[in-house]
């Protein structure tokens, strides 16, 4: 029994840590989707505010 609960205990510790980085790269690739967008969004739509008065 004691055998089991240290592994339940290992595993659940493994699983937080595989959670923790997870989430870190989640958060990491979303901040970098976001920057993408609004950079990308900021050319397209400087690009139409010059177009606009020609």
């Amino acid at each position: 029994m004691a055998a089991v609960a240290a592994a339940s205990a290992e595993l659940l510790i493994i699983g937080w840590y595989i959670f923790r980085v997870l989430l870190q790269v989640f958060r990491y690739s979303l901040q970098k989707l976001a920057y993408t967008v609004s950079r990308t969004g900021r050319q397209v739509l400087g690009e139409r505010r010059r177009r606009a008065p020609n």
